[in-house]
This record gives C-alpha cells, sequence and structure tokens, in this order.
C-alpha cells in the first residue's frame, strides 16, 4: 500500500470522519470519486481508525468496505456476534446510537441491494421487512432499524402521527431506540435508490454537525422553489413522514432556516415523484 507520511500527518490535525466528510460532499459532484475515496481509506489505515473490539469504528468501516468494494466478511462476522452487553455498554447516549444505527443501516443496504437487486426492485417491502441482518445476533430487518430504533418505534405507514403498538415492539428495539425522534436522520439514511440522500460516514462526536450538513446538502440540492407559482417543491420523502418534520408548517420553516425561500413567504408545498431506481 502506498504512504504519503506529509499527507496522513497533516490529518491528524483533525478527525478521520471530518476528512471523509468533506471528501465524500467534494466526491459526490466530481469523477475523481474513486481517488478520493481511496485517500479516504489511506487516513483511516494510518490513523488506526478501526478497532476490532468497537462497534461503532466496525460499523464505519463496514460502510467503508462495501463503498469501495472490499470483502468485510471480518465486519460482519463481528458486529453479529458481539454481546448484546457490549453493544449497550457502547452505544451509551443518544449520539452513539445515531451513528452508530445510520452507518448499520447505509452498509447493509449496500450489500443487500447487490446480493437481491430482484427483489429490491419488484418486492420491495419484503426487502425492507425481511429479518436478515444479525447485530448482536439479534436479527433485524431495515424497518426495524429506520423505524423502530430511530423513529422510536413509529409505525411504518402512518407518515410519523402513530407509535406501533407495545405488543410490537422488541426488547431489543425499546433498549437501543433513541429517546426522541431526530427528523435529520431522513436525510441520512440510503434506502439505495436514485433519490436517497447520499451515503456518507457519521461519528458520534460529530453527529449533530453531520446530519445538520447532510440536511443542508440535500435540500439545496433536492428542493426547488418556484416563486413565479409560488410553489415549493420537495422531495416524497416529506411526504411519508410528514409528522416527524411538524407537516407542511415545519416544512416550510424548515426551507426558511436554511433560505431556500423567503423568510415571510406562505408557498404551496408539492411532492415530487421519487426515483426507485437502484444506485447499485
Amino acid at each position: 500500500m502506498f504512504y504519503f507520511p506529509k499527507f496522513v500527518q497533516l490529518f491528524k490535525l483533525v478527525s478521520a470522519n471530518l476528512c471523509l466528510q468533506k471528501l465524500l460532499k467534494i466526491a459526490k459532484y466530481n469523477t475523481m470519486t474513486k481517488i478520493i475515496l481511496f485517500i479516504s481509506l489511506l487516513i483511516l489505515v494510518n490513523m488506526n481508525f478501526v478497532s476490532a473490539q468497537d462497534p461503532s469504528a466496525s460499523a464505519q468501516y463496514l460502510l467503508f468496505k462495501l463503498k469501495t468494494e472490499e470483502s468485510a466478511q471480518h465486519e460482519i462476522d463481528f458486529l453479529s456476534t458481539v454481546s448484546l452487553a457490549d453493544l449497550d455498554a457502547h452505544l451509551a447516549d443518544e449520539s452513539m446510537k445515531k451513528a452508530f444505527w445510520i452507518n448499520i443501516y447505509n452498509a447493509f443496504i449496500i450489500l443487500k441491494i447487490k446480493e437481491n437487486t430482484e427483489l429490491f426492485k419488484n418486492k420491495r417491502n419484503q426487502f425492507f421487512t425481511k429479518k436478515w441482518l444479525l447485530i448482536a445476533q439479534q436479527k433485524l430487518s431495515f424497518d426495524d432499524i429506520e423505524h423502530g430504533i430511530l423513529r422510536r418505534s413509529k409505525h411504518k405507514y402512518s407518515r410519523g402521527a402513530f407509535n406501533k403498538p407495545f405488543f410490537r415492539i422488541s426488547k431489543f428495539e425499546k433498549k437501543f431506540r433513541l429517546d426522541s425522534l431526530d427528523y435529520r436522520i431522513h436525510f441520512a439514511l440510503n434506502c439505495g435508490a436514485v433519490s436517497c440522500p447520499p451515503v456518507a460516514f457519521y461519528d458520534a462526536e460529530k453527529i449533530d454537525k453531520q446530519l445538520e450538513l447532510a440536511k443542508s446538502n440535500f435540500l439545496r440540492n433536492e428542493s426547488k422553489f418556484d416563486e413565479a407559482s409560488n410553489t415549493l417543491h420537495v422531495s416524497k420523502i416529506f411526504f411519508w413522514f410528514i409528522r416527524d418534520f411538524g407537516r407542511k408548517k415545519g416544512i416550510v420553516q424548515i426551507h426558511k432556516d436554511l433560505k431556500i425561500i423567503p423568510k415571510y413567504g406562505l408557498p404551496l408545498v408539492r411532492f415530487k415523484d421519487y426515483d426507485w431506481n437502484t444506485i447499485y
């Protein structure tokens, strides 16, 4: 493996994940994506970023390996066999939970779509409800992670209005779900479709700033305001989870805060079609 001492030394002044965030932000719109990802990998290796006994680092490295099409069996095996007690001790607060479960979701989406492309295309609901992810010896589905853990036991089809009935909530979900719903997770989760937010690597220490960046990047690229018709065109994500965002009033305020629409405007909100073609 090539080694660039000056380059690595420079980036030791900041965290590896901050570097990755900046690099991946550039990579989305740049033909140098592969080179950037390779340099990012050098940073991770040279900074001893990955610990075999650290579930969060393993989740990040799993995602990185799958993005760069390397074998990730070591990380998959570790995450599947880590004890429930060790995982619980490691995910000690909201930030750790958010970063870990977002990375896990995005990583396994890549893996499962590549292994089961036809299921994703033709039986999408089955793809997301099938319990085929093994974390801490617990079988989970993508829906378990998104709606159970990250959305704090919300019913999938209620648009954020209702929680799941108590008898449908597992002990595992109760233990690891977030204490409160953070709507910004919708700008971090990548379901593998063209219209999904881009994949990034999330770190507990910087999760708040990273989610703000994810929100800003996604909305500035996806949302469009037509001044002539006073209409705000937004991702279908806002329709599916409208209560997570505070209904239409909340959607409008989010866009005002980012100066995508005028501060005192009251636009119509229209939801764009979602492109379910897979990016993998």
